[in-house]
């Protein structure tokens, strides 16, 4: 589970493990902050990711008790059973994580656009161009599907025109 709670006089991310009955098997603490002390990005939201307040979204349990799981458009981390942070994907990923059957794992990601993009006709800057990301268990990426890119070279490129009431024309959860 992941949720914020009350300790030592202030509220953290943190990740629980819990048996059927509800009792903590074990607890991961999230300190986006010393994860990233200074941020990698430099999009117009910059560090507002990488504070104390934001929260974990999705998560994958490995065998060996090691994490993976998304700070919220912060990035992708692994830490260890004792809370050591073992490697980190700086790229704004969000929501859930999957593990594939070759021990890949799967993520969604964005990138905030602030040019037309060759072959991207309808979107006009500013726009989010979400990505599907394929990250190896020693966190390399591995692909980076863009999700307009794939319908743009569909064919149905057209669609996309109608839908650009937003700025995420294709949230990926």
């Amino acid at each position: 589970i992941t949720s914020y709670w009350y300790t030592d006089g202030k509220w953290q991310p943190k990740i629980r493990l819990l048996d059927m009955q509800g009792k903590v098997l074990h607890e991961w603490v999230v300190r986006p902050e010393e994860i990233w002390p200074t941020s990698p990005f430099k999009d117009h939201v910059g560090d507002r990711m990488n504070r104390a307040n934001n929260y974990v979204h999705g998560t994958w349990l490995l065998p060996d008790g090691n994490i993976v799981f998304n700070i919220e458009y912060a990035g992708l981390v692994r830490m260890d059973a004792c809370g050591k942070v073992i490697w980190t994907v700086p790229y704004r990923t969000h929501h859930s994580v999957y593990r594939d059957d070759s021990g890949n794992f799967w993520v969604s990601g964005l990138n905030w656009r602030y040019e037309t993009l060759p072959g991207y006709v309808h979107p006009q800057p500013e726009f989010v161009d979400e990505a599907a990301l394929q990250v190896s268990p020693d966190g390399k990426i591995l692909r980076e599907i863009f999700i307009l890119k794939s319908i743009y070279e569909s064919g149905y490129g057209d669609l996309s025109a109608s839908s650009q009431k937003t700025l995420d024309i294709t949230h990926l959860n």
